[in-house]
């Protein structure tokens, strides 16, 4: 940051690098630091997130798996698309991917790339998980809070070593049983309408009418996803 004159310093867009607003903030604390107590302070941008705000978003941090591979890093992938993210399932909203890339060798993460409609908010996590030199073992066992867009996180990891997709479609495949339950409905395929459920003490309930109306919002395709659920883990 420091410039051929001694006593002038340089951040931000001027630099021509890191054109980013909180890298130039990143960037005037280490030049402030500098100035006045020496030049220990190094700049530091290999875990820096980009994020675009299109629709959906995109977002990433570290090496892409060009990158990694002109390193010549032994690397592996994985990638899954948001159809298996329960978050963007109930959201309706599943366009979009997540992929990992981590050393096949030692199973550290080297980068995250993600395109979803909140892919700004969920890149944070992926900067704390490199910046600790989480493998990949490790982000699959971390605790994520369910239905959460970050939580595609955890499932892209296991996905490395399981059928994701098989798995989502169970829990899909069971959500749409409880449904089926909690309804009280006989025959699912039968047009659904308030006066036939059978639960007058809890559709008063918050939580549970906001259920039941989603429900029968999406009436018409419960028996085309229970289906498709079946489908998928049967392969």
């Amino acid at each position: 940051m420091q410039t051929t004159r001694d006593d002038v310093y340089a951040v931000g867009d001027v630099t021509g690098i890191d054109m980013f607003v909180y890298m130039a903030a990143y960037g005037g604390k280490l030049a402030a630091l500098n100035a006045l107590e020496g030049n220990h302070k190094q700049y530091d941008d290999a875990i820096m997130p980009t994020v675009v705000f299109t629709d959906p978003q995109v977002a990433d941090v570290g090496l892409t798996e060009r990158q990694a591979k002109e390193q010549n890093i032994n690397i592996k992938t994985s990638s899954i698309i948001l159809n298996h993210v329960p978050r963007f399932i109930a959201a309706h909203d599943t366009r979009g991917l997540i992929k990992l890339i981590a050393n096949k060798n030692t199973d550290k993460l080297l980068g995250v790339h993600i395109l979803a409609p909140e892919a700004g908010e969920m890149i944070q996590t992926a900067v704390t998980a490199l910046k600790a030199g989480m493998t990949t073992e490790d982000l699959a066992n971390s605790i994520f809070p369910y239905l959460t867009g970050v939580e595609g996180l955890k499932l892209a990891a296991l996905n490395f070593d399981k059928d994701v997709k098989k798995t989502i479609m169970l829990c899909w495949l069971v959500y749409l049983t409880n449904c089926e339950q909690l309804l009280s409905v006989e025959r699912p395929h039968h047009h659904l309408s308030k006066t036939n459920l059978k639960i007058p003490k809890l559709h008063k309930h918050s939580k549970i009418k906001g259920l039941i109306d989603a429900y029968l919002r999406h009436r018409r395709s419960y028996v085309t996803e229970k289906r498709r659920a079946k489908r998928e883990i049967l392969g």
